[in-house]
């Protein structure tokens, strides 16, 4: 039995309620607080991210230019030309690249892959010993071969540096590149997530909306009659009771004639209140249109429910509508039958509630059947 009360209880319309309700209001408020957070935290670590570029140019620019001087340098000390303020300015450039980028930590773990520092540091030495060997050739004590040899060696470490420090700032911008798409792919994740969401809450509140009763909020005669049908279908393939209830306000055209349609309405919506708090989980109220409420009671024999029907009676009866007299309802109760579909369930009943009506108003009338589920 606790599956067919599963399978009863649960309906589309109470599902696409639940969804429109603080739930998803929820979901889209953290949904949106995550988004914000990305946003933010994205664009600092991009931004921060930049750091990794710095020096990078600078590096590259001097490198150059320490690779450029030193054939410079060779040949005019070849020529008799000393270079002494040139090979100044050559140490002075080996010092600023060196604070400025081999010792900066962004490039700790860059210039440890293809040991770029051991290869550096040996660039240093043959600069050294280049101009060990200029100072010799002044002096007659070094030939111009191994000047030029020893040169040679020397601009090819330094065009291997300026290679190997380009090559790490290629792979700077890539690491970049991928950091950016991926902070992209993320908040374009939850963008997409807040536009699914929004599209299934506004799916789902139309979808309400075609099922519910503009004014009382409940159930409409559209809906009542699938899930009538449903339940009818239910009851029959899992052999367990099932009853309908119809229910009409005693005299509602007075109420409409005498007060006005706008107090009308507020007494249809005060009635549908009332059903709603005392309703039970597994039961689906209606309003089938004017003063016309209809309950859907699955599990409930004939008796259980007149028992509920008498119940919201009394209770109708017993409440303040604010109008300066009582409003009382007529109930009519059917149980499903084996030869009973939704048509003669539904005559059935709202035959018992026009024999309500007849016998003087505010009393519940079960209609007599045989052969009940």
């Amino acid at each position: 039995m606790s599956k067919v009360r599963i399978l009863s209880s649960i309906h589309p319309g109470k599902i696409f309620q639940s969804i429109t309700e603080m739930r998803v209001s929820l979901q889209i408020i953290l949904l949106l607080c995550l988004l914000g957070f990305s946003v933010i935290s994205g664009s600092f670590l991009a931004i921060n991210q930049l750091k990794i570029f710095r020096h990078d140019g600078f590096a590259i620019n001097n490198l150059g230019v320490i690779r450029g001087s030193i054939q410079r340098i060779t040949k005019r000390e070849i020529n008799q030309i000393q270079s002494d303020e040139l090979i100044s300015e050559v140490n002075s450039t080996f010092r600023n690249v060196k604070s400025k980028y081999f010792i900066d930590d962004v490039n700790t773990s860059y210039l440890q892959e293809d040991n770029v520092i051991d290869n550096y540091e040996a660039l240093e030495l043959s600069w050294s010993e280049l101009k060990s060997l200029i100072s010799d050739y002044r002096i007659n004590k070094a030939s111009a071969e191994q000047l030029l040899l020893q040169s040679e060696l020397c601009w090819q470490k330094a065009d291997f540096i300026v290679f190997s420090v380009q090559k790490i700032n290629e792979k700077k911008h890539s690491h970049y590149r991928n950091l950016i798409i991926l902070i992209l792919v993320i908040l374009s994740s939850i963008i997409s997530a807040i536009i699914i969401l929004v599209h299934t809450i506004v799916h789902n509140s139309l979808e309400v909306d075609a099922i519910t009763d503009p004014l009382t909020k409940l159930y409409n005669r559209k809906y009542f009659s699938k899930v009538l049908d449903r339940q009818i279908k239910l009851s029959k393939r899992y052999d367990y009771s099932f009853s309908l209830i119809l229910y009409d306000i005693d005299h509602f055209k007075r109420i409409n004639d005498e007060f006005g349609h706008p107090t009308g309405d507020r007494v249809l919506i005060q009635l549908a209140t009332l059903l709603k708090e005392h309703g039970r989980d597994v039961d689906d109220i209606f309003r089938l249109g004017g003063e016309e409420f209809a309950i859907i009671a699955p599990e409930s024999n004939l008796s259980q429910a007149v028992i509920i029907a008498e119940k919201y009676r009394a209770l109708t009866e017993k409440a303040d509508f604010a109008i300066g007299h009582k409003i009382t309802i007529s109930a009519g109760v059917s149980q499903l039958t084996q030869r009973d579909n939704k048509e003669s369930l539904y005559k059935r009943t709202d035959s018992a509630l026009y024999k309500a009506k007849s016998c003087g108003r505010n009393c519940v009338i079960a209609s007599e059947s045989e052969s009940a589920v």
